[in-house]
Order: structure tokens, then C-alpha cells, then sequence
């Protein structure tokens, strides 16, 4: 009996071990897996981090570029700004003509203001009609007879 307890034995451990290792094997094949998720989210939320900063980075560029955009418009509004006050205060109604070209300009102007003024107005107003009978209507024509 020694031999077949013997054996009983050899084949319980056997049969155990196998349920040990069987159990052992998928927690590892388990944890495995989870840490390959966390590798993968690790690294999931590491690109998401770099695409955020990239486009902060983007954001911030603009930002900057539309800034400078700004102040170039600022800039150019004043100086056109001040540049038409002096074309004022001196009387140069016409700073990008040659000065012929201005005097004529500024003749033309003058005469079609003179003209303005001197505009005849109507005494009375016009008539709508005209006197007497016209038209088909008319009574003393004569009638032709072709």
C-alpha cells in the first residue's frame, strides 16, 4: 500500500500543482495585460500632452503674429491720419496730384459751385397740359376720309 499511496500522492500533487499553475498562469497572463494598458494609456496621455503644448505653442504664435498685425495697422492709420491734417492745415485738397492737375481739379470744383449759386429758379410752376384741345380728342380737326 505504501507504493499505491505512494503513487495516490504523486498524482494529487500532480493534479494540484497543475490547478496552481493553471490559476498562476492566467493572473500573470492578467496582470500582463493590465500593464500593458497602462503603458498604453501612459503613453496615450503623454502624446496628448505634447498636442496640447503644440498647440498652445501654435495659439501663442499666432497670437503674436496677429499682435504685431495690429500695431502695423495702428501705426499706419495714424500716420495716414497725420499725414492728411498737414495736407489740411496747408489747403491741398488733392495730395496725390501734380499741381496742375490740383488747380484744374480745384477750378472744376469752383465753377460748379458758381453754377449752383447761380441757378435759375422758375417763377411759376410748369403746366401740366397744353391750351386747348389735342390729340385724338380733338374736336376741330377734320376728319380725312381716304
Amino acid at each position: 500500500m505504501s507504493f499505491l499511496s505512494t503513487t495516490l500522492i504523486a498524482i494529487v500533487t500532480f493534479l494540484v500543482g497543475l490547478i496552481i499553475g493553471r490559476v498562476w498562469t492566467k493572473r500573470q497572463i492578467s496582470t500582463s495585460e493590465l500593464q500593458q494598458q497602462v503603458e498604453q494609456t501612459q503613453n496615450e496621455l503623454t502624446q496628448y500632452k505634447q498636442d496640447i503644448a503644440s498647440h498652445f505653442a501654435t495659439t501663442n504664435a499666432l497670437m503674436s503674429q496677429l499682435k504685431h498685425n495690429y500695431e502695423e495697422i495702428v501705426t499706419h492709420v495714424d500716420q495716414t491720419s497725420k499725414m492728411l491734417q498737414r495736407s489740411e492745415a496747408k489747403g491741398d485738397l488733392f495730395p496725390f496730384f501734380s499741381k496742375e492737375t490740383t488747380e484744374q481739379l480745384q477750378a472744376s470744383l469752383d465753377q460748379l459751385q458758381e453754377e449752383k449759386r447761380n441757378k435759375h429758379t422758375p417763377d411759376s410752376q410748369p403746366q401740366d397740359y397744353s391750351q386747348g384741345s389735342s390729340g385724338l380728342l380733338n374736336a376741330d380737326k377734320e376728319k380725312s376720309v381716304g
